[in-house]
């Protein structure tokens, strides 16, 4: 017996496909059964629109057959409900009429026919328009049944990055805290160094003083770190106050110049009109502290004091404060620019690079953005512009 396309093997599935046939002729019905059969297909017959809902209603056919002339409730009436009802709406309906004039065909295709046959049938022409209809409904069903089946998946990848998002958080807020426990120590000795300090020649002041440096760096990667993670997380919350920008910014640069002496000169422009801006300004300093400190660094190992300078510029309008940082020394190779602000990504040797990954998800949250630029003649700028006020 020949075994027809759509009713193989689709998408892994074995399906035979039901065929409900809807006309009030005995010989109609009896004819395309006869054919359909053939094809192995199986069966429901109907001889009235009436009895055809109840039909479907019982079983579920892959194609309906409907005779357009029929008592009672004729093919379009009949097919308005099956369309009507979201449980029916996609079984694809093929009229079967023996009037060939343009109004009847277009009235059921406005009905939602998929099709049509002229009466009286040739078999061959009633094979491939069953096979046509049923394939596109069976691929059209497969689709459907994929989508489900990727959204779940998708689900479930969406459940598992959650859990492995808070499964770093776990480990971020365990790894910070007992790194505390041990810098804790460290901090509180060499403090006691620190009352005693003149009791110590040249060289190990010197040394204390650089403990007591790496220290404190040590403390701001841990916090950072910590921050990076409750932001991206969205677990932190922003403590929003008008505060005084310029001031941040002048006490940032009072502090690295303590840290770091002659190392570099800190140039700063102040072109703002007002100097008032609202944030989180906690936050704020420490960003601001890890880009000037990364530019001094940047250009602490060039020869003339003139090349280790670093320029900050302040401006803004009514709606926004823009902060402009910039240095010379050798620029930032043009194919790390497009990761500069990811995590873990650096330009140097010796930083983690989160400082600006850190500073990209501060300014974001501040409703802002960060840019850099680099090359041999302007040297690096980066470019913070935050809104004044917070939505």
């Amino acid at each position: 017996m020949n075994r027809s396309k759509e009713q193989q093997a689709i998408g892994g599935r074995q399906l035979q496909s039901r065929v409900l046939i809807v006309d009030d002729s005995l010989e109609s019905i009896q004819r395309l059964g006869i054919v359909l059969r053939e094809q192995n297909y199986l069966i429901n017959v109907a001889r009235s629109g009436v009895e055809a809902l109840e039909v479907v209603e019982r079983v579920r056919p892959d194609l309906i057959l409907l005779d357009v002339t029929m008592p009672e409730m004729d093919g379009f009436e009949t097919c308005a409900h099956l369309k009507e009802s979201g449980d029916t709406a996609e079984i694809p309906v093929v009229f079967l009429t023996g009037k060939t004039d343009e109004e009847h065909i277009v009235k059921g295709f406005e009905v939602g026919a998929a099709d049509y046959m002229i009466k009286p049938f040739n078999t061959s022409e009633i094979i491939a328009r069953v096979r046509t209809h049923l394939s596109h409904y069976h691929l059209r069903k497969e689709l459907e049944d994929r989508a489900v089946e990727l959204a779940a998946e998708l689900d479930r990848s969406d459940k598992l990055q959650k859990r492995i998002a808070s499964l770093q958080r776990e480990q971020a807020a365990f790894l910070t805290h007992e790194l505390k426990n041990y810098i804790n120590p460290i901090m509180g000795y060499a403090g006691l160094l620190n009352t005693d300090i003149d009791k110590l020649g040249a060289k190990h002041a010197n040394w204390v003083g650089k403990i007591s440096d790496a220290i404190r760096s040590m403390v701001n990667v841990i916090d950072s770190l910590k921050h990076l993670y409750d932001i991206e997380a969205g677990m932190f919350t922003l403590e929003r106050k008008p505060a005084n920008i310029d001031l941040l910014v002048k006490n940032v640069i009072q502090d690295l110049r303590t840290v770091f002496g002659e190392t570099a000169v800190i140039v700063y422009e102040d072109h703002l009109s007002n100097h008032t801006l609202e944030g989180d300004f906690s936050l704020l300093t420490t960003v601001f502290r890890n880009l000037i400190k990364n530019a001094i660094e940047h250009v602490s190992a060039l020869e003339s004091k003139s090349a280790r300078t670093v320029k900050i510029v302040a401006s803004d309008t009514t709606e926004h404060v823009t902060i402009s940082i910039c240095n010379g020394g050798e620029p930032i190779p043009p194919h790390k620019l497009p990761t500069f602000f990811e995590k873990f990504s650096t330009d140097t040797s010796g930083g983690m690079g989160m400082g600006t990954a850190y500073a990209d998800l501060v300014i974001k949250e501040h409703g802002g953005v960060i840019s850099v630029t680099s090359d041999a003649t302007e040297g690096t700028i980066l470019t913070v512009m935050i809104q004044r006020k917070m939505s």
